[in-house]
């Protein structure tokens, strides 16, 4: 039923993924006509927003970004989206603020743990990078990405040999990771001294 938001959202969701932005623009645009319960708002802002980020519409995607957070300002996936384009703006210590709230609203987002971590070690606060890394690890022990940035924080704080067994951790689960393989190379080179 193309009436309610709720399809024209799927719509949206579905031409992103297949990189239609305008078709997925104009589908967010239809669902935010027909919207009528905050969360229908917060969602296709959200894509919108996705959208528009995709398009490398900053902009827009950051206003997409704040309209849905004015209709859902508890939305953790929301905050994660705007930290993830102030990041991909080159803007660490701002986009640390957006991940810490999504976090707030959903500490067992291990997304978003590790997120933090990475704008934390981009900050070269390795500590508190290895410990959001820690914390992401704890939910998903299977992120790949998260246990090779676990180990660059552990490198990083001078402590070559849990690197070496978080990187490899690493490469069990993604065996051509090359983060992990630069990483581990550097560990075991610390560990010769």
């Amino acid at each position: 039923d193309t009436s309610h938001a709720e399809s024209w959202l799927n719509v949206a969701r579905a031409r992103l993924k297949l990189w239609q932005y305008q078709e997925g623009l104009q589908a967010a645009e239809e669902g935010l006509r027909r919207a009528i319960r905050r969360d229908e708002f917060g969602q296709l802002y959200s894509i919108r927003g996705q959208i528009y980020t995709a398009m490398l519409l900053l902009p827009k995607a950051m206003e997409s970004f704040d309209q849905g957070l004015s209709y859902t300002p508890k939305a953790p996936r929301l905050w994660r989206e705007k930290g993830l384009l102030i990041q991909r703006m080159g803007l660490p210590r701002e986009a640390q603020p957006c991940f810490e709230k999504a976090l707030e609203y959903d500490k067992l987002d291990s997304l978003s743990w590790r997120l933090l971590g990475d704008v934390l070690r981009e900050q070269e606060r390795h500590k508190k990078a290895y410990e959001a890394y820690a914390e992401a690890l704890k939910l998903d022990p299977r992120a790949a990405v998260a246990w090779a940035r676990y180990g660059a924080c552990q490198l990083a704080l001078a402590r070559p040999k849990d690197a070496v067994r978080s990187l490899e951790a690493a490469l069990k689960l993604d065996p051509d990771m090359d983060e992990a393989l630069t990483g581990l190379r550097a560990a075991r080179q610390a560990l010769k001294g």
